[in-house]
């Protein structure tokens, strides 16, 4: 009895797997799945009680007492079966949301914990005192267990489970596919009939038997329910088949393109309407014989067939053609085949999709002559230079130049104006680059804001005219959105010689002619030489130690004084980036502040030179020594980062030092672009109560109106204007008209680069505010500095 018991057990457990095999993994086959699970448990339960032959009394009792969940959680599952199909019509919207308060999770789980409630007490000789032998001439002796004062709480689940399968049965009812609802009601029905009959184990008289007889009905009619739901199931499936083979002939025959298929012997077994046409057939008269039959292909577009013996070997892949044909009208038509091998169960064959492409080819044909222009500047692009200069070297041996022209801070254009003004900028750079040319030479746009300039049968002398011309053509602003924009070049030239014939050497070295223009200042032009390839590789070996010397504290800040011209004391310092590296030595900070630039390494090192700065500020305070202010350079990079401001704010707070004692530095190159932005962004620096100071003034293209805008508070005079001041007229009239400019706007002077007395004396008649130099100080650690304020 023990083992018929058991097989008892399996079933529920083998329905479960078939429902969720036809419904698939979904949430409602689950649940299906789990419920008679605890179904199967609740039996195997039983069938520890007939065990007492083949296990001891304390294993049995141990079992028995195990097992007990799977009857004490089918409330819990039958509720989750509930919630399984609310959901399912909820999402529909079949159902009112109004259930929710009594179906849904938070429920479920309630249920349960009650549940494991009961199952924890079953431990408890309260709940189960013993499991007793009880013998009969009737029915097989089975042990039936003795019930303590907590079998109350193990019965409140008869009604739970009552509670359970109503509301199944209520929501079931409302399941719109009749199958489906069918086979609810039914589960629900024998649902609630197997249960009842199960519970009459709770008498000894029963002999455990009604457990397995509910099995029996509940299993046998879901099985007779399943079937039969599958019955129709399949009817459907079977009808939606037939239905969509008829949709699928109707979408192949009202589709443009010509579809068909073919058997190893180029025989069509299946062709849809158009290709019927295409032929001047019927579909019927087609299929079954060859396209060849049909239609004639062009010689010289004749191909295919071996490629399609090939796909049909291999079973896999895709073949691509284009074919010339002439259909049944004499038309010549040009048509784009994809080929692709299918296998069926006896054979394979090949599907094959052809497009008509007539119309595009003609398209093509006008497109190609358009595939070597520029569409934004209508200059020649990438293709047509590559062309013309593979053209021109096969026809000339020297005199081609190449210049390679790269418009500086164009990125800053196109981020802080918007692409559109980017558009608008490259299109008048194009325009004045023709005006410049004239039938000099000609100009190619090859990317971004790259052009290239080919001059043929040239000399160094009439390229280095024409840069000129160009240099000059780029002094005057460009508008852009109602705003003047300076904007230059880096010019970069190599001339072809019977020994450089090589397109792409020429371009190569142009390019690294371009860069070394770059990093000597830009709006400039250089012409190759072998010089630049050991510059080159030297940019790249510092480039590497730079990275290396951020980490490895290679870097240190300098300070140069800055004194006052009226009272002769130290009232400042600027703060100046050093780097001395143990194989390369020292640095010049002319060559590793470009790289940094034009790494992006700049933004890092700057801001952690205005945070050493401000700190060592600090430290000079707390010393007791008296106020001074640091002078800190901004580059062009940083001052657009969007963070700026912000930045500089955190690191004065962080190091406490006043804000009125920091002086922010920027060139004239920075404040020359986009003014709105400029100013708007040194406005919110000045509200910080900092100052701002240009630098290096003089060097640009800054218009005293220009100038008026800006919210500045010192001019500095760029040290080239000092040099031989006392015998250079031209220097001495200059340092003169911007410190009376100065003067007019009310800004405080700064003149850089003082070395000797003649220079200082002129400054001070002048009336310069301050100085700095060699005459005051080189740029000193700051232990020099501590000491000159110590003094």
């Amino acid at each position: 009895m023990f083992f018929l018991m058991l097989v008892f057990s399996i079933v529920p457990l083998g329905l479960g797997l078939a429902i969720q095999t036809l419904f698939g993994r979904t949430m409602l086959s689950k649940s299906l799945f789990i419920f008679m699970l605890f179904i199967g448990v609740w039996q195997l339960d039983v069938a520890i009680l007939f065990a007492h032959n083949y296990f001891s009394l304390g294993w049995i009792d141990f079992l028995f007492r195990l097992f007990r969940f799977g009857s004490i959680m089918l409330p819990p599952s039958l509720l989750y079966v509930t919630y399984a199909i609310y959901r399912s019509l909820a999402q529909k919207g079949e159902l009112s949301p109004r259930w929710t308060w009594i179906i849904n999770k938070k429920m479920i789980i309630a249920l349960s914990c009650w549940s494991m409630l009961v199952y924890a007490t079953g431990w408890m000789k309260m709940s189960i005192k013993k499991l007793a032998l009880v013998e009969s001439k009737h029915y097989a002796s089975f042990l039936f267990p003795e019930y303590g004062s907590f079998r109350w709480i193990f019965n409140l689940s008869f009604p739970l489970f009552f509670i359970c399968i109503g509301l199944c049965f209520f929501i079931s009812l409302k399941v719109a596919n009749p199958h489906r609802r069918a086979f609810l009601v039914l589960f629900s029905s024998t649902s609630v009939v197997a249960y009842s009959v199960g519970t009459l184990n709770m008498s000894q008289r029963s002999g455990l038997y009604p457990s397995s007889i509910a099995v029996l009905i509940f299993a046998i009619a879901v099985f007779i329910g399943f079937c039969f739901m599958h019955a129709n199931v399949v009817r459907e499936m079977n009808r939606a088949l037939m239905n969509q083979q008829e949709f699928l002939r109707t979408v192949i025959d009202t589709n443009p393109s010509f579809i068909y298929t073919k058997n190893a012997k180029g025989a069509l077994t299946l062709a849809n309407l158009s290709l019927a046409k295409m032929y001047g057939e019927t579909v019927a008269n087609i299929v079954g014989k060859k396209e060849t039959d049909f239609i004639q292909y062009e010689d010289e577009y004749r191909h295919g067939e071996e490629e399609e013996l090939e796909l049909l070997k291999k079973g896999e892949g895709i073949y691509n053609l284009e074919q010339v044909i002439v259909d049944h009208k004499g038309s010549r038509r040009w048509v784009q085949t994809a080929k692709i091998p299918i296998g069926l169960s006896d054979s394979r064959q090949l599907l094959c999709v052809s497009t008509d492409i007539t119309v595009r080819k003609e398209y093509e044909q006008r497109i190609v002559e358009l595939a070597y222009r520029d569409t934004l500047t209508g200059l020649p692009n990438r293709r047509a230079f590559n062309q013309t200069l593979n053209n021109a070297l096969l026809l000339e041996q020297s005199g081609i130049v190449l210049m390679f022209i790269d418009l500086d801070r164009f990125k800053i254009i196109n981020d802080t104006l918007g692409h559109s003004a980017g558009d608008q900028f490259l299109m008048m750079v194009a325009q004045r680059l023709s005006d410049v040319l004239e039938s000099d030479g000609k100009a190619f746009r090859i990317g971004g804001d790259e052009f290239v300039i080919m001059l043929t049968g040239s000399s160094h002398a009439q390229a280095e005219l024409v840069a000129e011309k160009i240099l000059q053509a780029f002094k005057s602003p460009f508008v852009l959105k109602g705003q003047e924009v300076h904007s230059t070049t880096s010019i970069g030239m190599s001339l072809s010689s019977p020994e450089n014939l090589d397109a792409e050497s020429l371009m190569k070295h142009a390019d690294t002619a371009m860069h070394q223009a770059k990093e000597q200042g830009r709006n400039k032009y250089r012409f190759y030489n072998s010089e630049m390839d050991r510059t080159y590789l030297r940019k790249m070996v510092l480039e590497k130690e730079l990275r290396k010397a951020i980490n490895h504290e290679e870097l240190m800040v300098y300070y140069q004084p800055q004194i006052d011209l009226v009272s002769r004391k130290l009232v400042g310092v600027e703060a100046l980036l050093r780097w001395n590296h143990p194989e390369l030595g020292d640095v010049s900070p002319v060559e590793f502040i470009p790289l940094a630039e034009e790494t992006g390494l700049i933004v890092g090192l700057g801001e952690w030179v205005l945070r050493e700065a401000c700190k060592q500020l600090k430290q000079w305070q707390l010393c007791g020594f008296s106020p001074i202010r640091v002078a800190v350079n901004i580059s062009l990079r940083q001052f657009y980062e969007s963070n700026l401001v912000e930045s500089i704010a955190r690191i004065v707070n962080e190091t406490g030092i006043p804000f009125q004692h920091l002086d922010l530095e920027i060139t004239e190159s920075v404040a020359m672009h986009d003014t709105s932005h400029v100013i708007d962004k040194l406005d919110q620096l000045k509200r910080l109560g900092l100052s701002i100071s240009m630098d290096d003034f003089g060097t640009g293209y800054s218009s005293l109106s220009y100038l008026k805008k800006l919210p500045i508070d010192k001019l500095k005079i760029d040290r080239s204007f000092l040099v031989d001041v006392t015998n250079d007229k031209d220097n001495a009239a200059i340092v003169t008209t911007i410190i009376a400019m100065a003067k007019n706007l009310d800004l405080r002077v700064v003149a850089e680069g003082v070395e000797n007395d003649q220079q200082l004396q002129l400054i001070i008649e002048e009336g310069c505010h301050e100085a700095q130099g060699y005459l005051f100080g080189r740029p000193m650690p700051e232990q020099e500095i501590r000491k000159q304020l110590t003094k």
